[in-house]
């Protein structure tokens, strides 16, 4: 799928980046040919790069002519297009030009100095400059649409821009990859440090989806080997940075559900959540009223709670705990609110799970606060029709009529700031345990 490129400068192989896109079907198989004759098992390069997939070393004997945007300030090629083989070149011949290398000391020659183009100041915000990579990417990627995204601080492969994720509206990955893109400032915090479930969806939301609980040994993100319940270990994706979040989108992912607690702190979790989760054939109305319900018990004890839309068809409660609140206690404290509430909604709502669940009724569920349990994080885009987004809303806007399906990912974007205040304000203040776990 992709070339490894380099510079050479004084006998040396330095490292310039990747080119992966440009390639066609004949194209690619005549480079993956000519490659395979001249394979190794040591890297050429000075110093090994870091790379998304298992590398494999060639020799670097053959020349490859490459049109690229611009040198990136770590001495990389920005936004590299493989143009082809050129014979008529031997790689003792090619270094860079003498005047991009500044000859200050010795300590210049361990790597290219290169010279900043003036293009390279213009500012240009993020989600712009993404549009603008994918726009090449589709252009000149070949038939799969593949090609690097460059990152602040990393590189990411994608593949297959235009496949359709939701089919009405027609929503694409490449809107998804924007979406996320464009919302990262407000998400990257709540998924900082957690590890993440991966529910897939490889071929969107009309196709057969599967849990991945483990991440692939190419995962450019961060990962990290947990011990499981009986001593296992157990490899784990973990949020934090924009390489990862879209990574989900490029693997198929449609929401982010983080866990409830971070690496740092795995068995104390930031918050407890209670999930308002309506039968088959509920009526929102009945999940508005129970939410209401909730929320009145929660504030008559003096507390507070944060509410969004679940991005399907209930809502999600959240209650912020105090550092050093363990699982049992999370737990318990959702069970007190369930228990209330169910006893005061005897006909429209079911404290825990039971065999038979009547229809019109809301299961309100206080399990979700086990670890490793996740829910669709917040401003996640949901596997719905319309692209829904679990989004934070008000008590006001609740009352006045707000449904999950009001919030989708074509209206999110407008008025994110807001709401992400609205989140972070709520959920800056822990709760007091004792007004709940004394009686």
């Amino acid at each position: 799928g992709k070339l490894s490129v380099k510079s050479t400068f004084i006998n040396k192989l330095i490292f310039a980046g990747h080119v992966g896109s440009g390639f066609n079907a004949k194209s690619l198989k005549k480079v993956v040919t000519a490659l395979k004759e001249l394979e190794q098992k040591t890297c050429p390069f000075e110093k090994k790069p870091a790379t998304n997939e298992k590398p494999h070393w060639v020799k670097p004997e053959l020349i490859a002519e490459v049109k690229f945007h611009e040198w990136t300030d770590e001495g990389n090629l920005r936004h590299g297009t493989f143009l082809g083989i050129r014979d008529d070149k031997r790689a003792k011949d090619i270094v860079l030009p003498e005047r991009e290398i500044e000859e200050k000391d010795e300590k210049a020659v361990e790597k290219p100095e290169v010279k900043k183009k003036t293009a390279s100041k213009k500012k240009v915000s993020k989600s712009l400059d993404l549009a603008a990579q994918m726009e090449s990417i589709k252009e000149e990627g070949g038939k799969r649409g593949e090609g690097l995204l460059t990152l602040p601080k990393a590189e990411l492969r994608v593949t297959h821009l235009d496949k359709i994720v939701f089919p009405k509206p027609k929503i694409t990955k490449q809107d998804l990859l924007q979406y996320y893109s464009d919302m990262s400032e407000h998400i990257l915090p709540w998924m900082k440090d957690r590890p993440l479930v991966m529910r897939r969806f490889p071929n969107g939301i009309e196709s057969k989806d599967f849990y991945q609980q483990s991440p692939d040994d190419d995962t450019p993100g961060r990962v990290v080997t947990l011990k499981g319940d009986e001593g296992e270990s157990q490899r784990r994706l973990i949020g934090g940075d924009l390489v990862t979040l879209l990574y989900l989108v490029q693997m198929g992912c449609i929401s982010y559900d983080p866990w409830h607690s971070r690496v740092q702190s795995l068995n104390f979790p930031d918050y407890t959540i209670i999930d308002l989760d309506p039968i088959d054939g509920t009526k929102f109305e009945t999940v508005r009223s129970v939410a209401l319900s909730c929320l009145d018990f929660i504030e008559e004890k003096g507390l507070s709670a944060s509410i969004k839309t679940s991005g399907a068809t209930g809502l999600h409660i959240y209650l912020p705990l105090p550092m050093k609140t363990n699982l049992e206690t999370a737990r318990l404290v959702a069970e007190i609110v369930c228990a209330k509430i169910a006893e005061e909604h005897k006909h429209g709502t079911i404290e825990r799970m039971v065999k038979r669940r009547p229809k019109g009724s809301v299961y309100l569920d206080s399990q979700q606060n086990y670890l490793s349990k996740s829910v669709a994080g917040v401003f996640a885009v949901r596997a719905r029709v319309g692209g829904t987004v679990s989004t934070p809303i008000t008590r006001k806007e609740l009352e006045a009529g707000v449904v999950p399906q009001d919030f989708h990912i074509r209206n999110t974007v407008k008025d994110a700031k807001k709401r992400a205040a609205l989140w972070n304000t709520a959920m800056e203040t822990p709760i007091d345990l004792s007004v709940l776990t004394s009686e």
